[in-house]
Order: C-alpha cells, then sequence, then structure tokens
C-alpha cells in the first residue's frame, strides 16, 4: 500500500516504509525474546503499534487529497476489508469460539486458533486483490 500510495513521493513513503520496517523488526523482536515473554502487556503493545501505524498514512492521504477522491476511497475499501477479516479472526482466538461454547468437540478440527489462522490467509488473500487493485489505479494515474 504504501509504495502504490505515495509513488508520487517517494520521501514520504521511504519514511513511511521505514518506520513500518522498524516496528514489524520489533515485534519480531517481541515475539521470540524471553523478556517480552514475562511482560504480555509490552509485547502487545508492540503489535498495536504496528496495527495502529496504518492510520498514519491513511490520515495523510485523506489530509492531502480529501476523503473521497478516487486514490484514498481505494485505499480506505482494501484496507477496511482487510480489517474486518483479520477483527473477525482476533475475535474468535479471544474468545475462544467455539471451543469455549462446545468443549471437547474442537479439540483436533475448527478451534478458534484454527479459525484465526484461516482469518488472517484470507485477509492476505483481500490484501492481495486490494494491491492490484490499487497497481492498476496507479498505472493508469499519472503523478501530477
Amino acid at each position: 500500500m504504501l509504495s502504490y500510495a505515495f509513488y508520487c513521493d517517494r520521501d514520504v513513503a521511504t519514511m513511511y516504509l521505514s518506520v513500518v520496517g522498524s516496528l514489524a523488526m520489533s515485534s519480531l523482536v517481541a515475539s521470540f525474546a524471553s523478556a517480552f515473554q514475562d511482560h504480555p502487556h509490552i509485547r502487545t503493545g508492540v503489535f498495536l503499534a504496528l496495527a495502529g501505524f496504518g492510520f498514519v498514512p491513511i490520515g495523510h492521504l485523506m489530509r492531502h487529497h480529501g476523503l473521497f477522491h478516487d486514490h484514498v476511497l481505494l485505499t480506505l475499501h482494501g484496507l477496511a476489508g482487510t480489517a474486518v477479516v483479520n477483527l473477525v479472526g482476533v475475535a474468535l482466538y479471544v474468545t475462544q469460539f467455539p471451543e469455549r461454547s462446545f468443549p471437547g468437540r474442537f479439540d483436533l478440527v475448527g478451534s478458534s486458533h484454527q479459525w484465526w489462522h484461516v482469518c488472517v490467509f484470507t485477509a492476505a488473500l483481500v490484501y492481495y486483490a486490494y494491491a492490484m487493485q490499487h497497481y492498476e489505479w496507479r498505472c493508469l494515474t499519472p503523478c501530477l
């Protein structure tokens, strides 16, 4: 998204990609470092910072182009679809549905953790479809 969204302003794209890369590396460290295992609230904060930072470039696009610009709407539509699928997965995982409601029935297949993985994969497919639409839009829309 960042490469296509800020294709005409490479400095801004580089800055946002650098921040996202740093947050992603922090998330990787938070996943495996034993110090973070003892402090789950810090680990959660790192992941929330990575997810939350996604709103910054969207705000930038809206401020620069306006909310109803086709570029902004395309971006919001694609990211909203991805977010909805991911949020469904997180909700299933956090609530531990369906195994909480039906103990023993989903021990091997159909547990919330497995549904979460299905949602993450589905969100990646939604994001890919959005990225292809954004690529097509970028090819047809010259920089001004």
